[in-house]
């Protein structure tokens, strides 16, 4: 499986959130998590690895499935070989590096090579001999030539739809305030019909956690400048950079479309190939 990490350039130098504790570390039955629960440092590990999967999921939208599925492989391989913090350390940082350098999916197997189906006695028989003409019969009954069905023309591909200056102008408000929103309810707000529950199923998460990640996530977040509009059939990719505090910026791709006649936060189309 290959997977592209969106912007992990930018992710490398994205800071780093940690929630306070509010519960015993003991309830976390999984080593990762609960080493991450008692050593601010790990837990420091744990978020960042964290917003590098969702921004792997965001990148590769029809593998998100299977990303959920590695992450649990991994993490009941971190609760076989770790006791102690050290090793969850290392672990995460692996996984990081992995995430950084494309390694983390495992490659698929290489496809099996099927033998070339023998030839029976009855066939070789069958077939004429080099220098020697077809039997009788066939001579005197040939067989008519085999027609080829037409293949199917490619269907045309859709026309992108037309944007105006003022779909822009309201497009760049709607991203604007959705990167410096600072409560769940505004990221809600701006995404249409369905695509919040279409997230939640796709990371396999709750709608708690993800709301305390995009909240860990745009806590820094100054300014946003729109750089680029892509119209597509049924939405426009909305390019931008988004400035953090400390002078760290990332590059952005969101995806909007149009529900009861406002601009707001769509589902990639499924059959849209992943930037």
């Amino acid at each position: 499986m290959t997977l592209k990490l969106l912007a992990a350039a930018a992710l490398v130098a994205l800071p780093v959130y940690s929630f306070s504790q509010t519960f015993d570390c003991s309830a976390y039955s999984n080593v990762a998590d609960n080493m991450a629960c008692k050593n601010p440092a790990i837990q420091q590990q744990k978020a960042t690895y964290e917003n590098m999967l969702m921004q792997l999921r965001r990148a590769n939208p029809e593998a998100n499935r299977a990303i959920a599925q590695i992450d649990r492989q991994k993490k009941l391989e971190v609760q076989a070989q770790c006791q102690d913090a050290r090793c969850v350390s290392a672990w995460y940082d692996a996984q990081m590096a992995a995430l950084r350098d494309g390694t983390w999916a495992p490659k698929p197997p290489p496809p099996v090579q099927r033998a070339p189906h023998p030839i029976s006695n009855e066939e070789r028989n069958g077939l004429p001999a080099a220098g020697k003409s077809a039997p009788q019969e066939l001579r005197d009954h040939p067989q008519p030539p085999k027609v080829l069905a037409p293949k199917p023309s490619a269907q045309p591909k859709p026309e992108p739809m037309v944007v105006s200056e003022e779909d822009k102008a309201q497009m760049a408000d709607v991203v604007t305030r959705f990167w410096t929103g600072k409560k769940c309810a505004d990221f809600r707000g701006l995404m249409a019909k369905g695509t919040w529950d279409a997230l939640a199923e796709n990371l396999g998460a709750s709608d708690d956690a993800i709301c305390r990640t995009y909240e860990s996530m745009h806590a820094k977040v100054q300014r946003v400048q729109i750089t680029r509009f892509k119209a597509e059939a049924k939405g426009v990719e909305v390019e931008s950079e988004v400035f953090l505090a400390g002078g760290v910026s990332m590059s952005q791709s969101d995806y909007l479309e149009k529900d009861s006649g406002t601009w707001k936060f769509g589902s990639r189309p499924s059959s849209r190939p992943s930037r």
